[in-house]
């Protein structure tokens, strides 16, 4: 997807990070004819073709515990079973196998951020929405790169937040009236594999919410609502959505409301990082006070923190996604290092590593409803990273990444970014990748 949106728009919506809007931006503001010199150099790229391989003594990540030194096969794109004829040996010299990590909340618009994200061991990106399909469709299906799978167009209220910040053209917005088998026909002919719902002030009305979600279902497709603030998640949990996006940052989440989300079967996509990276720079900070009613403002990352705790208590299940949009402005929120971020935000909520690495791997596969990945085993797609170092002993060391195969075909451009979590409070943005 390229962005329709002005730079300067983009500019404001990239420090919008401790508003309870939480999303910063949605797409990348690059013009086309530097989409279109992307799509061309990675198609001339020679890739490497997939090739039946066997990993050799390796220690596999189960999802709960990491096992004795085993052997893992590859054929074509699928992970293959024991014994099977292998034309590539790979020593894994005792190294620690994972499945590939999902990223269950980012906004990519072009090859280069999948290839960021790719570079870091991102195996799987959740796109959290595209307002221009024709721009989208490159994105999918890219061989060797991250599996890029996205929302439609959101349900957008006239006079909200988003609608104002991101100069949302009135065709792209759901007024009231709208007919919600409308909206969904025309997300789901587009090949969305979601629907998405922003609710907050002037967004959707809770009976629009409850049409909305329901019409997804009736389509065949999850919906999930973005609500970044107690009220608006409060209305998101009522209107019976599949998934809520964010965590409130105003207030503590009530115990009526984590009984209900207890006991519903939604899922919750935290994006811790997003509010840390906003809460923890100052000079986004002192951008990020406008805008909002005063009573639904950002307070503290301490509350977003202690709400991610209250629903781990809770019982209510957590993916880990980043809100990431790369290099944007004076700031950035870089695809793929994020991620690992993330997990160690999980981990500082009192998940345990095996945990955390559920929330990037088998949860969004279920939650998703991906079935194909998330762990390590005959039939599911061949997205695995081996990692020098054991993950479970420090939830950091799934930065130390020594090899990585996106549906079989090994992606030799690994991160090496010497780059901490701590470093992106103020570091330049670095050139992207070149995919």
């Amino acid at each position: 997807m390229r962005s329709n949106i002005s730079a300067g728009a983009l500019l404001s919506l990239i420090t919008l990070a401790t508003q309870s809007t939480a999303c910063y931006t949605h797409s990348r503001d690059i013009s086309d004819e530097e989409f279109d010199r992307q799509i061309a150099r990675h198609q001339a790229r020679q890739l490497p073709s997939r090739v039946d391989t066997e990993i050799r003594n390796v220690r596999v990540f189960d999802g709960f515990c990491i096992g004795p030194p085993t052997s893992v096969f590859i054929k074509g794109d699928r992970i293959a079973a024991t014994g099977s004829k292998a034309d590539l040996v790979i020593d894994g010299e005792g190294k620690f196998l994972i499945p590939g990590l999902i990223d269950s909340h980012l906004h990519i618009s072009d090859l280069s951020g999948l290839a960021n994200a790719t570079s870091f061991g991102v195996t799987s990106v959740m796109n959290m929405a595209c307002r221009n399909y024709t721009q989208c469709a490159p994105l999918r299906n890219v061989p060797g790169m991250a599996d890029w799978l996205s929302a439609g167009v959101p349900a957008t209220g006239p006079g909200s937040n988003h609608a104002k910040n991101m100069n949302l053209p009135d065709s792209l917005l759901f007024h009231p009236g709208d007919d919600p088998t409308e909206t969904l026909a025309n997300v789901v002919s587009n090949g969305s594999d979601w629907m998405k719902i922003t609710v907050e002030v002037n967004g959707p009305d809770l009976a629009s919410q409850k049409a909305l979600v329901s019409q997804a279902h009736s389509f065949g497709i999850f919906a999930v609502s973005h609500a970044a603030d107690l009220e608006s998640y409060n209305e998101a949990q009522l209107s019976g959505v599949d998934g809520i996006q964010h965590t409130p940052a105003n207030r503590p989440i009530d115990s009526d409301l984590l009984s209900r989300l207890s006991t519903s079967g939604q899922f919750v996509t935290a994006t811790m990082e997003i509010w840390r990276l906003g809460f923890g720079n100052p000079a986004l900070l002192a951008a990020t006070q406008g805008g909002q009613p005063d009573d639904r403002k950002a307070v503290s990352f301490d509350i977003v923190r202690n709400n991610v705790v209250a629903l781990r208590k809770a019982g209510v299940p957590v993916l880990a996604g980043t809100d990431a949009v790369g290099a944007q402005g004076p700031f950035i929120i870089p695809f793929g290092l994020t991620l690992h971020c993330e997990l160690q935000n999980l981990v500082g909520a009192g998940y345990t590593p095996a945990a955390a690495l559920r929330a990037a791997t088998m949860l969004p596969n279920q939650y998703h409803r991906l079935g194909d990945r998330g762990s390590i085993s005959p039939g599911l797609r061949a997205d695995m990273v081996l990692l020098n170092s054991n993950p479970l002993e420090k939830i950091s060391n799934t930065r130390d990444i020594a090899r990585i195969w996106v549906g079989g075909i090994e992606y030799k451009d690994v991160a090496k970014s010497a780059l901490v979590c701590d470093d992106l409070l103020n570091q330049a943005p670095p050139k992207p990748i070149r995919p």
